[in-house]
């Protein structure tokens, strides 16, 4: 007589036991031609305060460069890389200029439609695992609308 089920258990075992899979994601080349354009600062909080007026301030993004300008003051520039399978989407900002040049500023991303929201760490403090900044915690949270074409 044959046992139908007797593989049943090891089938079981290798599905729970079977490393998880990575979600579906854009691949990194794709992911960095949706964040381009031009966004326009809509909030911004530091180490548990918030910055008065962000409006001024806009992100250039244009494949992995980045230039961040208030009027035409740039604030900051460099290069950007992300990685859009990671929960949540690191972004990591390679500024190439200023006090910051060198650093890799490690952060996380959330894109949807025309609203993208960047939480990054400063030094000495890890990847951000949440989109926040609170006193203490070495955090920048940015949050930008798409400009619309005039």
């Amino acid at each position: 007589m044959r046992r139908p089920f007797r593989l049943l258990p090891a089938i079981v075992l290798m599905l729970v036991a079977a490393p998880k899979l990575p979600v579906c994601a854009a691949p990194p080349d794709r992911e960095i031609k949706a964040l381009g354009g031009v966004w326009v600062m809509r909030g911004m909080e530091v180490d548990g305060g918030k910055i008065e007026e962000p409006e001024a301030v806009q992100l250039f993004l244009d494949g992995n460069r980045y230039i961040s300008q208030a009027g035409q003051s740039v604030l900051e520039q460099g290069t950007i890389a992300v990685d859009p399978g990671k929960s949540p989407a690191a972004i990591d900002l390679m500024p190439d200029a200023g006090g910051q040049k060198g650093m890799v500023l490690p952060g996380i991303y959330l894109l949807r439609g025309d609203s993208l929201v960047i939480c990054l760490a400063t030094p000495p403090a890890a990847r951000p695992t949440e989109f926040s900044a609170h006193k203490g915690d070495n955090r920048i949270l940015l949050m930008y609308k798409r400009a619309r074409p005039r």
